[in-house]
């Protein structure tokens, strides 16, 4: 379900310590996979959508509350473009 997949990826978000990013993507068998990286780092598989993690994305909003920022992204993501990239 969504709220499932909302949940995970939040999950996935909140082990990054520090700077870094969350992404989804599609694995080399067509599956969506979520995967965090630190700092600079790349995922392996291709990627559809990111969500950055570094502090300034979103301290002056959320003054550093890591897990309402990522709650309100999902309220501006635009699924019909990532849908495009699969």
């Amino acid at each position: 379900s969504f709220e499932e997949f909302k949940t995970k990826f939040i999950e996935e978000s909140m082990k990054i310590f520090g700077s870094g990013w969350c992404w989804l993507c599609v694995d080399e068998l067509g599956y969506l996979v979520i995967i965090s990286t630190r700092n600079s780092d790349q995922p392996i598989f291709k990627p559809i959508m990111v969500v950055d993690l570094w502090e300034h994305a979103y301290y002056l909003d959320y003054k550093n509350d890591r897990k309402k920022y990522l709650e309100g992204i999902f309220n501006i993501l635009n699924w019909e473009v990532v849908e495009s990239r699969i």
